[in-house]
């Protein structure tokens, strides 16, 4: 192992030499573990790519949430945040109960693992508001509805610094994870000064186009502002919670699974593999308990 000396310090990795700081000092060597290659072709690390798959398809469904909530994110951005949302959107697939390991994702993970995340870490929005929340989701009709009584916005250890008036938010939208796309519903109240009551209860009535297997997500939040003259300047540290989020289920009408032998059955569904029990001539008028993906194939019997 070679050891550097000088006075540039270098910790990482240039091209295939790694640089790190050691008890020893300053260390340099090539880098350690398998190439590229035998990573993405040997047979060996078939189950790694198996990971990869699952980490990258909730990766991109981090990005997606992310998109979809922009506009009430513009005082909340970060790489802090960003792994964080990665991190929970990871979990999410993770609680993906109808697929094998490899094939699953946020698409068919547990949508209730999104429920009460605070994207502002530091102040949450029960500290913020100290009045009880009043919040209902129908996923059926798309139809969110959120009451926050008359409180005082006083001043926090995590409020931003200068702010002197802040706006209540609100958003509702459906997520298609399979399908990378959403819809959206923003509200916003009044601009209202920091440190006084707000005259009355704020109410946001809002509904969005929810199709079976998508994600609905409410969220509420306050955004804080600097007035400079005329203007309104956003500062960072706008609070923002996910209160709900309900997967949509979908009927077994709506995947045309075919009636055959009551046994079990595999579906295959846009490449992913849904695990089906007992299939008979009942199976289309019930409901599935666990959530479905968007299409289905052919049914093929297993022995």
């Amino acid at each position: 192992m070679a050891k550097a000396f000088g006075i540039i310090k270098v910790r990482g990795a240039i091209d295939d030499l790694s640089f790190r700081q050691t008890e020893f000092g300053n260390e340099v060597g090539r880098k350690p573990g398998p190439t590229r290659e035998r990573v993405l072709h040997h047979e060996r690390f078939h189950n790694t790519r198996l990971n990869l798959e699952e980490f990258k398809r909730s990766m991109e469904g981090s990005k997606l949430l992310r998109k979809a909530l922009a506009p009430l994110l513009a005082g909340r951005k970060g790489s802090a945040l960003n792994g964080r949302m990665n991190g929970l959107l990871y979990r999410m697939a993770m609680g993906d109960s109808l697929n094998r390991f490899g094939e699953r994702g946020p698409a068919t993970g547990d949508a209730t693992l999104l429920n009460g995340f605070e994207f502002n870490k530091a102040l949450g929005l029960d500290m913020a508001v100290n009045v009880p929340v009043v919040h209902a989701m129908d996923v059926d009709s798309g139809v969110g509805k959120a009451v926050v009584p008359s409180f005082v916005a006083r001043k926090r250890a995590g409020f931003p610094v200068g702010a002197t008036h802040f706006r209540a938010v609100s958003g509702l939208v459906a997520i298609d994870f399979a399908r990378k796309s959403c819809r959206q519903d923003f509200q916003y109240s009044e601009m209202m000064p920091l440190r006084m009551k707000t005259a009355d209860a704020m109410t946001f009535d809002q509904q969005v186009k929810v199709l079976p297997g998508e994600v609905l997500v409410q969220v509420l939040g306050m955004e804080f502002y600097r007035q400079e003259g005329e203007e309104w300047v956003l500062l960072k540290g706008t609070i923002l919670r996910i209160v709900e989020a309900v997967r949509k289920e979908m009927m077994v009408d709506e995947v045309a699974v075919p009636v055959v032998a009551p046994v079990c059955e595999v579906c295959v569904v846009d490449g992913l593999w849904q695990r089906v029990l007992e299939i008979g001539a009942a199976a289309r008028k019930e409901r599935v308990e666990k959530d479905f993906v968007r299409r289905a194939m052919p049914v093929v019997l297993v022995e």
